[in-house]
């Protein structure tokens, strides 16, 4: 990324290390004011901020498991703001995360939802995805990134949709993932708006479909590197993309359009 932001924004100013408390169903141990380092199961509603936490804040640590933050703070510096791995059917929503490596963090967590967060100030990933299929990233925003939404391989059939992405080195980023969905979604003021790379991914059918988002302001809007028949030589396919103010709309050309 060329730059980093000076000021945290939306968080900067507001973290008082708290006491958070878990709204448990019947199927959930009741946590007593769990705090960082913290491994949640079943439904957990934060009450109050957690944090500064160094390390990891919150690990989900089961199947189906519910975190609704409330619009409450997660705050680092730290290493994952929210930890998922090897779990299913996780959610994970309304949160507020900043300053951690990366702040959701999800590997080989099939069907995992992430919903309505913001997530400010990664040093790498705002949100970073991997091996984990069929799942679903929506209406997040995430600004101040390395990366703000990244998917790595093995997280075929994921719907990414209605997510806003602002000031990052690559705004939605994909790299080795295939039958994706990703629509809706704006990106603005990035190095890169939206980016699909396939470094070591020969024999992929890179069929991913890229529809009705926007790039606005960015370096280059959006940019294909996957090579095949799709949209303008590329294995995936783009309908309905605008780009707007970019230096370069899109690298090839023709995936977006004023």
């Amino acid at each position: 990324m060329r730059f980093r932001a000076g000021s945290s924004g939306l968080l900067a100013g507001l973290l008082i290390a708290s006491t958070l408390t878990v709204l448990a169903t019947s199927s959930t141990v009741v946590a007593a004011s769990p705090g960082c380092g913290a491994t949640l199961t079943g439904y957990t509603r934060l009450k109050s901020d957690i944090g500064p936490c160094s390390g990891t804040a919150l690990t989900i640590g089961g199947n189906g498991a519910i975190l609704d933050c409330g619009h409450h703070i997660i705050s680092g510096p730290g290493v994952f703001g929210i930890f998922i791995s090897g779990q299913s059917n996780v959610v994970v929503r309304n949160c507020l995360i900043g300053g951690f490596d990366d702040g959701i963090h999800v590997v080989n967590s099939p069907s995992t939802s992430l919903i309505g967060n913001w997530v400010e100030d990664s040093y790498e990933s705002a949100i970073y995805i991997y091996s984990s299929p069929n799942s679903l990233i929506h209406n997040n925003e995430v600004v101040y990134g390395q990366w703000g939404i990244y998917i790595d391989v093995g997280t075929d059939g994921t719907v990414v949709t209605s997510n806003k992405a602002y000031q990052n080195g690559d705004g939605i980023y994909i790299t080795c993932a295939n039958f994706l969905k990703v629509y809706g979604n704006t990106a603005n003021y990035n190095d890169v708006g939206f980016s699909y790379l396939t470094p070591g991914c020969t024999g992929f059918p890179f069929r991913n479909s890229f529809h009705s988002n926007t790039a606005d302001f960015d370096y280059i809007g959006f940019g294909d590197g996957s090579g095949g028949v799709g949209t303008s030589g590329t294995g995936n396919f783009y309908v309905g993309n605008t780009c707007d103010s970019d230096v370069y709309g899109s690298s090839p050309f023709g995936l977006c359009f004023p």
